[in-house]
């Protein structure tokens, strides 16, 4: 699935691991972790195709309503996710 972060996010994280790196001793397990959210947000799904990561379409919205109201009443709906 896509990640949803906030626009400055990506660059916050990149920020807190080269000030991590200046340190005089760095963290290396904070910077791991930090390595691997980068990497989880850079590196999630095939941007050219959406649907083939869990991007909710308007099919799967119908199935959702279907689940959570036990009928469809929308004629058009939008996915949750």
């Amino acid at each position: 699935m896509l990640p949803r972060v906030e626009a400055t996010y990506l660059g916050d994280l990149k920020d807190d691991l080269i000030e991590e790196y200046s340190k005089e001793k760095p963290d290396l397990s904070a910077i791991e972790t930090t390595q691997d959210e980068i990497e989880k947000i850079t590196n999630s799904g095939d941007i050219n195709n959406l649907f083939s990561d869990g991007w909710g379409s308007n099919e799967d919205a119908d199935n959702e309503q279907r689940d959570f109201l036990g009928k469809r009443f929308l004629v058009t709906p939008n996915p949750l996710s």
